[in-house]
């Protein structure tokens, strides 16, 4: 019984450890407040559309999982020819590109770049998924 608590004394100290980290920090890839935008403009092929409500708050600010800088080519993230391109103006009169790519493997998370950048971003697919939507792309459910 004395090892059993020697263990488990083990387990706790490792688990509280200071020294550990509680994640990777967030990718801002679109920074908010929804205010400091005019518009939020999806497009997809022919199809174009402002969103509003629910759909536009999801992506103000639009955050990520993780960014990398890309070792394949655009292709293989789906950012070769992007399915949707959001346009983010803001009230100012400048704007944010970001095009959209596909989702990983599993796809929990929806590859994006913003125009100009070199690095892609990780956005969880469920965050994009109303937007995205609302102009006729849907992604498979995540596995």
């Amino acid at each position: 019984m004395r090892w059993v608590s020697a263990i488990v004394l083990l387990v706790t100290a490792a688990c509280s450890s200071p020294s550990r980290t509680s994640g990777s920090p967030v990718v801002v890839v679109v920074p908010g407040p929804v205010g400091a935008y005019a518009s939020v403009t999806v497009v997809a092929g022919a199809r174009q559309l402002t969103l509003t409500g629910d759909a536009r708050d999801r992506v103000v600010p639009l955050v990520g999982a993780r960014s990398f800088t890309p070792s394949e080519p655009m292709s293989t993230y789906g950012l070769d020819q992007p399915q949707a391109v959001l346009t983010y103006r803001r009230v100012d009169g400048t704007g944010v590109e970001l095009a959209v790519g596909g989702t990983t493997f599993d796809h929990h998370f929806v590859y994006v770049q913003r125009a100009g950048q070199a690095t892609v971003a990780l956005v969880a697919a469920d965050r994009l998924g109303p937007a995205l939507a609302e102009v006729g792309i849907t992604h498979p459910p995540p596995t």
